[in-house]
């Protein structure tokens, strides 16, 4: 018989692969069970620097907090040498503040 669908790897949710969107749910469960704690991550502010988790280059790249409006966070950082953004949910496992100072050479 003719599989009519494609194995369950390779199946796509909102365009992501399975494990993506697990780790997608982890995430907002994770924030949404923190704030429901009384331990919401602290929003971080235009300017602060921090680092973002590329999975294209699975690596952290440095980069700059761009706007937060509490809920979400927009990263500005270089990828291949081109100005990227990128939108995460606060709290987000991709990205976390580096304590540096925006501007800063010092690592974390």
């Amino acid at each position: 018989p003719t599989r009519l669908h494609p194995p369950s790897r390779h199946r796509m949710v909102f365009g992501k692969s399975a494990a993506e969107a697990m780790r997608a749910v982890h995430d907002v469960g994770r924030v949404a069970l923190m704030a429901a704690l009384g331990e919401a991550p602290q929003a971080p502010k235009p300017g602060d620097a921090a680092e973002v988790f590329s999975e294209g280059v699975q690596q952290w790249l440095p980069a700059t907090v761009a706007a937060c409006d509490g809920r979400a966070v927009t990263l500005s950082y270089q990828k291949g040498g081109v100005p990227v953004q990128k939108a995460l949910p606060v709290g987000h496992t991709s990205y976390r503040l580096s304590g540096a100072r925006s501007g800063s050479s010092s690592g974390g």
